[in-house]
């Protein structure tokens, strides 16, 4: 499924200044900034206080003490007589000292100023936020954008929110914190004057919406603005944390206007990611498919520099969108032969990016992305529901073969049998409900033969090569299709190959071996178990893997890695077993 984040990403690069944001108190917090509804019980506190009062809840005690809910403007206007007392109370708590703002606080964030960088890229030109504070214009002028700010009923009526000419404007709904106007309670947030519902039906016809640290619970009158003004010609998301905790406002919000949660870890975190996907669209990464000879250019480019991690991300997540999308159009009435070629060519381009990108680098970041990359095509329910017929759930395995044969051989000539050990032992339910391995559930003889089963094709028959281990032959020269160019040296990269198909019955052996010797004696081989008798030069790999198998712990060889320091010694048995199985 492709990432919501890149999604809204390719949205607004393609459609700039038709999204508005609407931001909320959450993207301020993380600078510091207290919310309305805090900033009013801190003020009843030190009131009930300079009365003599110490009470753990001063809303009640205001109540009791004046005769009436609390009203933001009444409560300011008992605690100071002019606007400049005014300011002076508010100050505190939306403008950082000199000792705050060398601490960070109280000033811009990483979203604040990703906002400011899009905006200043012609991205987002309408920006209605319920906050009071100023980081959005600060981090703004950092940028050199002026923006147009609005906060009061009087600035619409005289026409300060003309945003059609404007390069961006902030509408503060509640106000700013230096008029003493602002709405911040209960009653305040029920209803808006007349004129600003005039102006929402116009913005959201105007624009799509993205919205990020606004709960929907406190500002009924946002929210019902929201709804009854549901025509919109754009998109609508709505941005939450994870993991989400129960909102029902918002579910609703989202459910009637036919909008979209976008699972986020924070404010700062999404907007930053937003930023840096559509700078990498601006860059060219994904406005057309790549050529595969493209595609390898740029991961082997982004792969060895880690200030383009994001393009690389990037790259992958949109390879990974037109494999899925390819594979929920899989149709029952197709060939097998028609359906089998056709997904090796949807995956050849991203198979090749994974195993050159295994090979390019090493890093915790880069392995991720591969891990991810299978995650995604592992198992996956949504396209195992979508498709009904055995012979079409069992395609959707035939990615994760061809990625792992591709990253298989290519971790193997760069010597990385940790992580090679590591990504075949991710898991995936199997058919039967219990979790399997990689290299169990993506084997050639599990995938081609749930393929090609009898009564799961639709008659057309499948040929591949004659005798032991057809598919596995198959399977190599398609490989070697893909890969040719890396390798050039056909030998060389069969060998490589053997080495692979060992490594994964070897894996398949110790499974079995921890149960009893006689399973362990059914576990699949490969193409390597024809060679040890009709070509020995064919093993040449397979030897020098024994051998390093086969040495002591003082070898330096030993502390290549992990596998060689911690999994050898589970191997050993069952790789000596594996070995007179073959008589080699």
């Amino acid at each position: 499924m492709i990432d919501v984040t890149l999604k809204i990403a390719l949205t607004v690069r393609n459609n700039p200044g038709k999204f508005a944001l609407l931001i909320g108190s959450g993207l301020s917090q993380s600078a510091g900034i207290p919310t309305g509804v805090e900033v009013v019980r801190s003020i009843l506190s030190e009131l009930a206080r300079a009365s003599g009062v110490d009470t753990p809840d001063p809303t009640e005690w205001y109540r009791l003490h004046f005769g009436e809910d609390p009203n933001y403007s009444r409560l300011l206007e008992k605690i100071s007589q002019t606007r400049t007392e005014r300011k002076g109370v508010l100050q505190k708590y939306y403008e950082a000292t000199p000792e705050e703002r060398a601490k960070g606080v109280k000033v811009p964030t990483a979203a604040h100023r990703a906002i400011a960088s899009l905006v200043l890229k012609g991205y987002f030109r309408m920006i209605v936020t319920t906050n009071f504070d100023r980081l959005l214009e600060k981090a703004l002028e950092e940028e050199g954008v002026i923006a147009d700010v609005v906060s009061t009923e009087d600035a619409i009526w005289s026409g300060a929110l003309n945003y059609i000419h404007s390069a961006c404007t902030i509408w503060k709904i509640n106000g700013d914190y230096k008029d003493a106007r602002i709405r911040n309670l209960s009653g305040e947030l029920e209803a808006y004057p007349e004129i600003y519902d005039k102006y929402f039906e116009r913005l959201f016809e105007d624009f799509g919406l993205i919205i990020c640290g606004w709960s929907a619970n406190y500002d009924v009158a946002l929210r019902k603005a929201l709804i009854r003004f549901s025509k919109k010609r754009y998109g609508l998301y709505f941005c939450q944390l994870t993991p989400a905790t129960q909102n029902e406002n918002a579910a609703s919000l989202v459910s009637l206007l036919g909008g979209e949660f976008v699972p986020i870890k924070s404010g700062d975190a999404f907007f930053q990611e937003l930023k840096d996907k559509v700078v990498a669209l601006e860059e060219g990464v994904s406005r057309e498919p790549f050529s595969e000879r493209v595609a390898v250019r740029l991961v082997q480019e982004y792969a060895t520099n880690s200030q383009k991690l994001s393009m690389l991300n990037l790259l992958f997540q949109e390879e990974m969108q037109a494999l899925y999308s390819f594979l929920s159009t899989l149709l029952p009435s197709e060939p097998t032969r028609t359906c089998l070629r056709k997904t090796e060519n949807a995956c050849r381009k991203l198979t090749k990016m994974l195993g050159y990108l295994v090979f390019a680098a090493s890093s915790a970041e880069r392995d991720l992305l591969i891990r991810k990359t299978f995650r995604t095509f592992l198992g996956s329910k949504e396209l195992e529901t979508h498709h009904a017929e055995e012979r079409l759930r069992a395609l959707l395995d035939y990615p994760t073969l061809l990625f792992a044969y591709g990253v298989g051989i290519m971790a193997l000539e760069k010597d990385r049998y940790a992580f090679l050990f590591e990504l075949l032992h991710l898991t995936a339910s199997a058919q039967k409900g219990e979790l399997e391995p990689l290299f169990c559930r993506c084997h050639p003889d599990n995938v081609y033969g749930r393929i090609t089963a009898p009564g799961s094709s639709t008659g057309d028959s499948v040929d591949a090569h004659k005798g032991p281990f057809a598919w596995n032959y198959y399977l190599r020269d398609l490989l070697w299709d893909f890969f040719q160019e890396h390798f050039v040296n056909r030998t060389y990269y069969e060998r490589i190959f053997n080495l692979f198909e060992f490594f994964v019955s070897l894996l398949w052996t110790s499974r079995e071996f921890d149960r009893t010797t006689d399973e362990a004696e059914k576990a699949p081989l490969g193409v390597f178990a024809v060679e040890v008798n009709t070509d020995p030069r064919q093993m040449a790999m397979i030897s020098e893997f024994v051998s390093r198998m086969r040495e002591t712990e003082k070898s330096p060889i030993a502390l290549h890695s992990r596998f060689w320091t911690e999994w050898r010694h589970a191997l050993i048995d069952p790789m000596e077993h594996l070995l007179r199985r073959l008589e080699f």
